[in-house]
C-alpha cells in the first residue's frame, strides 16, 4: 500500500508551527518601533510564541522519526529532488535556530523567559549586553531568512498544484486531493 497523503497529527503540527512562525514573525515586526508597555507586551507574546515554535518543531521532528512514512512525488529531475530535501533541511534548522538565538539573546541580557505567564525559563547566564545586542542582530537576520525559506517552500508547494498539477498540497492539505503517484 503506498501512502500519498500526510497523517493527520503531521498535518496538524506542520500548520501550527506555521500559524506560530507567522505570528512569531508579525509580533517582532510590528514591536520594532514601539516603546514602553505596549512594546513589552508584544515581546512577552513574541518569546511565548518563539518556544512554541521551538516546541513544536521538536515534537514535529520526533513525530516525523516515528510516523508513517509519505512516499515521494517522484521528481522531474535529480537537481530538483535534490534541492527539495536541502530546502526542507534547511527550513527544520532555522525553525530550530532561531528561537534558540532568541532565547539566547534575552539570557545574554540577564532576562528571564516567561511562556504566556504560565513557566518561566530562567537565564543561565549572567548580563552580558554587548553579546546580547549581537545575538539580537543575528536573530533579525534568521528570522528572515526563516521567513524567507517557508516563502520558497510556500510558492513550491502552490507551484506544484497549480503549475505542474501533481496534487504535491493535497500531502499536506486534508480537503484537496492528495499527489498523483
Amino acid at each position: 500500500m503506498t501512502r500519498d497523503r500526510y497523517d493527520p497529527i503531521t498535518q496538524t503540527l506542520h500548520w501550527l508551527v506555521a500559524i506560530a512562525i507567522v505570528g512569531t514573525y508579525a509580533l517582532g515586526l510590528l514591536m520594532e518601533d514601539l516603546q514602553g508597555p505596549t512594546k513589552a507586551l508584544m515581546l512577552g507574546n513574541h518569546m511565548s510564541l518563539g518556544v512554541v515554535v521551538l516546541g513544536l518543531t521538536a515534537v514535529r521532528l520526533g513525530w516525523h522519526a516515528v510516523a508513517p512514512k509519505v512516499d515521494s512525488v517522484p521528481a522531474s529531475q535529480p537537481l530538483i529532488a535534490w534541492a527539495a530535501r536541502m530546502a526542507h533541511l534547511a527550513l527544520y534548522a532555522a525553525m530550530v535556530a532561531v528561537p534558540l538565538i532568541g532565547l539566547a539573546l534575552i539570557f545574554a541580557k540577564g532576562r528571564d523567559v516567561s511562556v504566556f505567564g504560565l513557566v518561566t525559563l530562567p537565564s543561565p547566564m549572567a548580563a552580558n549586553r554587548p553579546l546580547g545586542k549581537g545575538l539580537e542582530e543575528v536573530h533579525e537576520i534568521a528570522a528572515h531568512m526563516l521567513v524567507l525559506l517557508a516563502g520558497l517552500h510556500a510558492a513550491a508547494a502552490i507551484g506544484h498544484q497549480f503549475w505542474l498539477r501533481d496534487g504535491t498540497l493535497g500531502r499536506m492539505v486534508p480537503f484537496l486531493p492528495a499527489s498523483r503517484s
